[in-house]
C-alpha cells in the first residue's frame, strides 16, 4: 500500500531513554514525503536512538511518532538500516538472502518465498547494480556494496521511509557518489529518506533540510538557516571553529 499523506513522519514531544539514560528530549518535527533529510550532530546526540524509535525498535518514554498520520504498528513501510559496525558480517547468509529479509514482513516468516518474491529481489538488485554479486557472502562486500545490499533490502521491502545510519563512513568519494546516484532513485518514487552523517558539507550540499540534534532538536531547516556559528555551536559546544570564506559563506572546522 502506497501512503498519499503529505507527512511521511510526524515527531511531537518526543523523549526516549536509552541503557537508562535520556537520549532524546522533547524533540518535534515533521516530514514531507519524499524529502531527503541529514541528521547531524556529535556522538551521544541520538541520532541512532531516534532512527530506532522511528523503526519501532525502541520504546518511547513520552510523546509519539506518526507515519503517514497514522500509529505505526506494523512498520513494514519502515526500512532502518544500521551502522556496518553494528552488522554480524559471520552470520552465514548471502547476498540475496540479505536482500530477501525485505520479503518476511509482507510473506510472513515461516511462508516460503513465491516467484513474485524471487522476481522482485532480483529487480531491486539490479535497481542497486549488485546482480552479479546476488550469491556472494556478505562478508566479502566492500563497504559501499553492503550498502547497496541494504537499499536493495529497502526496494524489496517496498519501504516508503528509509532510516540510513551513517552509511557513508569509511567510502571513497566514488562510492559515496554512487550511493548518492541510487538515493536519487528513491526520490522519484516518493520514498522519504533521513541519513545520520558526520560530513556537514555533504548535508549541505546534498540534502533538501538538515536536522541539528543533541539530545533536542537545536535546529531543523534548510542547511542555511540551520548551519548558523550559534546553531552549531549550540550542538556541537568547543569543539566547532568558524572561518569565513571568501564567498561570505561559514566554513566549519571541527576540532
Amino acid at each position: 500500500m502506497t501512503h498519499q499523506h503529505p507527512i511521511s513522519i510526524s515527531v511531537k514531544e518526543l523523549s526516549v531513554k536509552y541503557q537508562n539514560i535520556m537520549a532524546l528530549r522533547q524533540v518535534t518535527f515533521d516530514i514531507r514525503r519524499g524529502a531527503r533529510v541529514a541528521i547531524v550532530g556529535p556522538n551521544g546526540a541520538g541520532k541512532s536512538t531516534l532512527f530506532k524509535a522511528i523503526a519501532g525498535t525502541l520504546k518511547a518514554q513520552q510523546g509519539e511518532i506518526k507515519l503517514f498520520g497514522e500509529n505505526p504498528l506494523e512498520h513494514a513501510c519502515v526500512a532502518y538500516l544500521p551502522q556496518r559496525s553494528q552488522i554480524d558480517l559471520n552470520f552465514p547468509v548471502n547476498v540475496t538472502d540479505v536482500v530477501m529479509m525485505g520479503r518476511v514482513g509482507k510473506m510472513g516468516i515461516l511462508r516460503w518465498p513465491s516467484r513474485a518474491d524471487r522476481d522482485l529481489v532480483a529487480t531491486s538488485l539490479e535497481s542497486v547494480g549488485m546482480t552479479q554479486f546476488a550469491t556472494r557472502h556478505i562478508s566479502e562486500l566492500s563497504g559501499g556494496q553492503l550498502q547497496r545490499v541494504f537499499i536493495a533490502r529497502a526496494i524489496a521491502q517496498k519501504a516508503e521511509i528509509v532510516l540510513m545510519d551513517e552509511p557513508l563512513t569509511g567510502l571513497d568519494i566514488t562510492s559515496q557518489s554512487d550511493i548518492y546516484g541510487i538515493l536519487d532513485k528513491l526520490r522519484e518514487h516518493k520514498v522519504t529518506v533521513l541519513v545520520a552523517t558526520h560530513d556537514l558539507n555533504q548535508a549541505a550540499e546534498r540534502f533538501d533540510a538538515v536536522m541539528l540534534l543533541n539530545k533536542q532538536l537545536v535546529g531543523f531547516g534548510l542547511p542555511t538557516t540551520v548551519f548558523t556559528p550559534l546553531l552549531l555551536q549550540q550542538a556541537y559546544g568547543g569543539t566547532m571553529q568558524f572561518i569565513e570564506t571568501t564567498n561570505g559563506q561559514t566554513a566549519l572546522i571541527r576540532n
